[in-house]
């Protein structure tokens, strides 16, 4: 009986329109390197009309930021390329969508030998140390303190929950002070397996979709939910191609799409169910007279003797009852 309500409201166009947000799934952790500067994150920030670019590297949790000339590819670009030089080429740059996914962004990695990873769009956790180095950055800039000095102070102090600085775990010193950092992945690894256990407490693992399923998203600047299709899987985890009626093409995360069982129907369909609809409510609406009659009701532009003014009407009014007992003047 449960699997048959479930799949009566999953048909139920008016439930999945107005479905509440799904749960979240189990924490799926991202490999722990071997070695610094192999996997980076990167996102932008704005703070008091400036644009800065953040780039935290995932095995020592060190910081580099950067102030932007603006937001295209190109400035974006300049600012990795002086990062990179003083550090060398990263392998794996996980970033968002725009500006990494465009073009010329495309072209510089594949020069360098950077594999470029983007998120599934408007689903920033994907990228969470990205959005935590933001948080750290933006905290730093609000308090109206020297940036450099500001990160100089965060690279000398032990992250959370972790004996290490992010400058120990660099360049294997403290400041001056050489200082050698050993078992850091293992470290790192019981780290990210207790914050994954604390994540996981009330999270629910959905069913994996396939090309063809109808789902329902939420558009951008949409309320409800919209009706879409599963095109395919896309090569991140838990991110999928999906295309609207119009034939628009969306990337989301799993998360975000919801599974049902309503047909799906093209945008063209759509659009002529609307007309038909709208056309029968006309039908209904209209009294049920001949065609003869209805051009009689029609005024006719030839007749030059119909008064334009204004009409009195002509109904017989009645005394109420309880003004019997009046004289009326």
């Amino acid at each position: 009986m449960t699997k048959d309500i479930e799949e009566m409201v999953s048909s139920c166009e008016k439930c999945m329109k107005y479905h509440n947000k799904q749960p979240k799934e189990p924490m799926q952790t991202r490999d722990i390197p071997l070695l610094p500067r192999q996997v980076v994150a990167s996102d932008m920030l704005e703070h008091k009309n400036q644009h800065y670019l953040v780039v935290i590297d995932y095995f020592s949790k060190y910081i580099e930021a950067l102030r932007l000339k603006g937001k295209t590819s190109r400035d974006v670009i300049q600012c990795l390329s002086e990062i990179f030089s003083r550090h060398g080429y990263r392998q794996t740059l996980v970033a968002d969508n725009m500006p990494y996914n465009s073009k010329e962004m495309r072209q510089y990695a594949s020069k360098c030998g950077i594999h470029i990873t983007t998120i599934s769009p408007t689903y920033g956790q994907s990228n969470g140390l990205a959005e935590k180095a933001v948080h750290i950055v933006k905290n730093l800039l609000r308090k109206e303190c020297n940036l450099n000095e500001g990160l100089m102070d965060y690279r000398n102090t032990p992250i959370s929950n972790f004996p290490y600085t992010p400058n120990q775990m660099l360049f294997s010193r403290q400041m001056l002070v050489p200082q050698v950092c050993r078992d850091v992945p293992l470290l790192l690894e019981k780290r990210q397996a207790k914050y994954k256990e604390f994540y996981d407490r009330g999270s629910k693992p959905l069913l994996p979709l396939k090309e063809g399923d109808s789902v329902r998203f939420k558009k951008p600047g949409e309320k409800h939910l919209a009706p879409a299709v599963v095109k395919g899987e896309h090569e991140t985890p838990r991110s999928y191609a999906i295309t609207d009626g119009a034939g628009k093409e969306y990337r989301r995360n799993r998360r975000q799409i919801h599974l049902t069982h309503e047909p799906f129907t093209t945008i063209s369909e759509y659009l002529s169910e609307e007309s038909e609809s709208e056309t029968d409510q006309f039908d209904v609406n209209l009294p049920n007279v001949s065609t003869e009659s209805r051009a009689d009701l029609e005024p006719t532009t030839t007749d030059t003797n119909v008064s334009a003014g204004l009409r009195r009407s002509a109904r017989v009014r009645s005394v109420p009852s309880w003004h019997k007992d009046y004289v009326m003047y």
